[in-house]
C-alpha cells in the first residue's frame, strides 16, 4: 500500500479522475458514482489490497473498459455471496437422515380407518376357545400366548396391538374398572407377589356393573390356552393393573 500516495486511493478522487476521463470517451457522468460503488463492494468483499491492481489498471485502459470489468465483477460477487444466505439464528437447520434408528416411543399408537363393533371382536375371541398356549405365539396355528391373543383378535379387524404385554398397558386411554365393557383389554402383573410390571393381559366379554370376566390365553399348568376367566374372587384381582379402551 505504500507505493500510491493514500489521495489516489480514496474514493472521491476515483470519481473525480473517471469524470476527467470520462470527457475523453463521452462516458455518461451519472454512472461514475456507481463505479465508486462496485468498487467499495467488491473492495469489502476481497479486501484493499485490491485497490492497488485496480488503479493501475484504471491509468492505463479506457472507463468503458473498466465500467465493464466491474459490473462483471459486481454481477459475480453477487452470484457468489448474495446466494448464500445465512441461516436466521435461532432456526435449526434441517439436515439429511443419516440412517439413525428412530428412538422407540414408550406408547402405543393404533392405527385403524374405521372402528369394529365391540360384540364382533368378541365373538371372534370365543372362536378361538381351547386353543393351546405358546409361547411367543400370535396365530392358531402355532398357539398364543396373551399379548398374541389380544393381537391376533383385533388383527382380524384391522386395529394394530403390540405383541407385547409391556406396551399393550399404553394403547387407548384408561377406563375405570366398574365401567368396563366387552371389547376392551384387561392387564395384569406377572403371577409373582412382588410383580409390579404388566405381565398378563386379556379382552373383556362382560358387561358394566357385572363381574369382570375376560377372554385370555393362559400359561397356568392346570387348563392352559385360550379360555374365560372372572378377576373378582380369584388371584386376578391381587394382580389387576388397568383397562383399556380402544374400540
Amino acid at each position: 500500500m505504500a507505493l500510491f500516495p493514500t489521495a489516489l486511493l480514496s474514493y472521491p478522487n476515483l470519481v473525480r479522475a473517471s469524470t476527467v476521463r470520462r470527457a475523453s470517451f463521452g462516458y455518461s457522468s451519472y454512472s461514475l458514482p456507481y463505479l465508486a460503488a462496485g468498487f467499495r463492494y467488491v473492495e469489502s468483499r476481497i479486501g484493499p489490497e485490491f485497490r492497488i491492481p485496480f488503479i493501475a489498471f484504471s491509468r492505463t485502459t479506457p472507463m468503458r473498459y473498466i465500467w465493464i470489468t466491474f459490473v462483471a465483477l459486481v454481477v459475480l460477487m453477487l452470484g457468489v455471496f448474495g446466494l448464500s444466505k445465512p441461516q436466521p439464528a435461532g432456526q435449526p437447520q434441517n439436515e439429511p437422515n443419516r440412517g439413525q434408528s428412530p428412538v422407540p416411543s414408550a406408547t402405543w399408537t393404533s392405527n385403524r380407518s374405521t372402528t369394529p363393533r365391540p360384540d364382533s371382536v368378541v365373538r371372534f375371541a370365543m372362536q378361538q376357545l381351547g386353543t393351546n398356549y405358546c409361547y411367543a405365539g400370535n396365530t392358531p396355528a402355532t398357539g398364543f400366548d396373551c399379548s398374541g391373543f389380544v393381537q391376533y383378535v383385533f388383527g382380524r379387524f384391522k386395529v394394530e396391538m403390540p405383541h407385547s404385554t409391556s406396551l399393550l398397558i399404553s394403547v387407548g386411554k384408561p377406563v375405570a374398572r366398574a365401567q368396563a365393557r366387552p371389547g376392551d383389554i384387561v392387564v395384569f402383573t406377572g403371577t409373582a407377589a412382588t410383580s409390579s410390571t404388566p405381565g398378563h393381559a386379556g379382552i373383556v366379554i362382560s358387561e358394566p356393573g357385572e363381574p369382570l370376566r375376560f377372554i385370555h390365553s393362559s400359561s397356568a399348568r392346570r387348563e392352559s390356552g385360550v379360555k374365560i376367566s372372572q378377576v373378582e374372587g380369584t388371584d386376578y384381582e391381587r394382580r389387576f393393573m388397568d383397562v383399556r379402551r380402544v374400540l
